[in-house]
């Protein structure tokens, strides 16, 4: 487990930009969660499932943070999804404002819960490269940068610095490995 905890994200989430408009976050109820995991087919990891228990999809980040069933269609992880993404059991979680997306798998290897960028521009049924070791590390990279911190995601150093076990858990696919 890493030391980053949902109460430090969400204090972030309280300092991320976002429309002025922007209510504080909920997260989904059990029966919005259990809807989502219909609607994929699979249940969803346990660190998602922990993540929408507390924020259900939120217009933060450079293109929101995704969650199940919400109001707005471009936060929502079913519209998110990609076909052949269900197929392949990954989970969108959240956009880069470009097109792309932060994927999470469905069954993830051993205990760990890594989050991936997908290039979808470029080949949208490839993990592009792996971001954080998990959902926690990947929103505190993420509301950092967008708060103007360098480093995350091309910076070895930075991102090992505060994310030691991503070099653990998919080595191949470091942004910086290629």
């Amino acid at each position: 487990m890493n030391d980053v905890d949902l109460q430090e994200v969400l204090a972030l989430l309280a300092r991320a930009p976002k429309p002025p408009e922007a209510p504080l976050p909920t997260g989904a109820s059990p029966g919005q969660i259990a809807s989502l995991e219909r609607n994929l087919g699979h249940p969803i990891p346990a660190g998602l499932r922990r993540w929408l228990s507390v924020c259900n999809g939120y217009m933060a980040g450079p293109g929101g943070l995704y969650g199940a069933e919400v109001d707005r269609a471009s936060l929502d992880i079913n519209q998110a999804s990609w076909p052949e993404w269900r197929a392949l059991g990954w989970i969108p979680i959240a956009g880069d404002g470009n097109g792309n997306a932060y994927v999470v798998p469905a069954l993830p290897q051993k205990d760990d819960e890594p989050v991936y960028f997908v290039d979808c521009a470029g080949d949208p049924s490839s993990l592009a490269y792996i971001v954080a070791s998990s959902i926690p590390q990947f929103l505190t990279f993420l509301l950092r940068r967008d708060m103007g911190e360098p480093g995350w995601p091309f910076d070895r150093d930075y991102v090992l610095d505060r994310d030691p076990l991503i070099a653990d858990v998919d080595a191949d696919r470091l942004p910086w490995a290629g």
